[in-house]
């Protein structure tokens, strides 16, 4: 363990060194310094230049992004969401006397699958009946009402997310392909919300709105057709590199066998192909915006710093959120399921989206309170 995190530190160390040397080339540029010592200048050049990244990205190869987001981003930005997710009130809750909320929530990701995966294992009638991503709604459920603040908005909110859940779980029985599609899509927009309804200064607020209304007319104009002669541009296609030669124990060759598990799923109703590349660049384009808002628009926005934060002083913020201990078990988990996911990839995918599915619901039932929350009077969060 020692060795470890002395390994650890050093990296911590090496990216830091890397930072230093980007934000000197920065500070010598003065329309890059203006931006960069500004912080809605900042988080909107940001969002900017990742929508100019990834959204064509998302219409040459989205299987790239598919891929790749999710192994190098998808574990951190789990950790940011548990960070991010507590507030002042929850940490006041007698229950959270000797476990903290973010502590919770980690503990709960892995509970989760560890729990389905064995009662699958055994194959328990209910847990092999049931729709797709519905254990974790109801398991994010019963977390959520663990979390939810004891104030007077605490029934409305507890109300509201049961019957969210049973909103949702009547549509995945009743047509399960359209319940993953509207919950795959729906996912990316909850972190922008929550984004929205976690600024603390009105500039930031006003930057937010405009990169929403993007980010909302970029969906729309993919949706109505705009894109298609690009998406039909076959020789970018990203399915035809030869996959099958690389090590990750072909990578592709598993994706090209959900290629058609993505079509009924984005476009149940039509044999069109244009409908489900449609709906995998805004999904595609749509997860890159998740993961900014989670690992970079909702700390900073939260942040009292104006500048952000080091690589070390990230680290330092989350052993004093989460434990020294504590965090560093869960990076030896991250480490583990990201080995995981390379040399075995359908198993490692398999881990990773049982956790990502417990976040998903978990954002869509905080996004909602914070709604409520918002609508009845200002809260101050971490």
């Amino acid at each position: 363990m020692q060795v470890l995190a002395i390994g650890f530190e050093k990296v911590i160390l090496f990216l830091d060194s890397i930072r230093f040397s980007v934000l000197r080339y920065i500070m010598k540029k003065n329309v890059l310094s203006s931006i960069y010592s500004h912080r809605p200048l900042r988080l909107g050049f940001r969002f900017g230049s990742l929508t100019l990244l990834t959204l064509p990205l998302s219409v040459f190869c989205p299987g790239l992004l598919l891929v790749t987001g999710p192994i190098i981003f998808g574990y951190f930005h789990l950790i940011s969401s548990a960070q991010h997710i507590q507030t002042e009130e929850m940490q006041r809750m007698k229950f959270f006397e000797h476990i903290k909320p973010g502590q919770l929530v980690l503990i709960s990701y892995l509970l989760s699958f560890v729990l389905k995966y064995s009662l699958e294992k055994i194959d328990f009638w209910i847990v092999n009946d049931l729709p797709l991503g519905i254990w974790e709604a109801g398991f994010a459920c019963i977390l959520f009402l663990v979390l939810v603040n004891r104030d007077s908005l605490k029934a409305i909110q507890s109300v509201s997310a049961l019957l969210l859940l049973f909103i949702f779980s009547k549509l995945s029985y009743w047509d399960p392909l359209l319940f993953v599609g509207l919950v795959l899509i729906l996912h990316n927009w909850a972190a922008v919300i929550f984004w929205l309804l976690k600024i603390r200064d009105h500039q930031t607020f006003k930057v937010a709105i405009a990169c929403f209304f993007i980010f909302l007319f970029i969906h729309i104009v993919v949706l109505v057709g705009y894109f298609d002669d690009l998406i039909l541009m076959k020789y970018f296609s990203f399915w035809k590199l030869p996959w099958d030669h690389l090590s990750l124990e072909s990578v592709g060759t598993v994706f090209l066998n959900e290629q058609n598990l993505l079509t009924r799923i984005f476009s149940f109703w039509s044999t069109d192909p244009i409908y489900w590349n449609r709906f995998l660049v805004i999904y595609s384009y749509g997860l890159s915006i998740h993961y900014f808002a989670w690992l970079s628009a909702i700390p900073e926005s939260q942040s009292i710093k104006e500048f952000p934060l080091s690589f070390r002083m990230t680290i330092h913020n989350l052993k004093r959120q989460f434990g020294s201990r504590f965090l560093q078990g869960v990076f030896l988990l991250i480490a583990a399921a990201i080995l995981l996911w390379l040399f075995s990839y359908p198993l490692g995918r398999q881990v990773y989206f049982s956790v990502a599915l417990l976040h998903g619901w978990l954002e869509f039932f905080f996004a909602l309170g914070l709604v409520q929350m918002t609508s009845s009077h200002r809260h101050s969060f971490y």
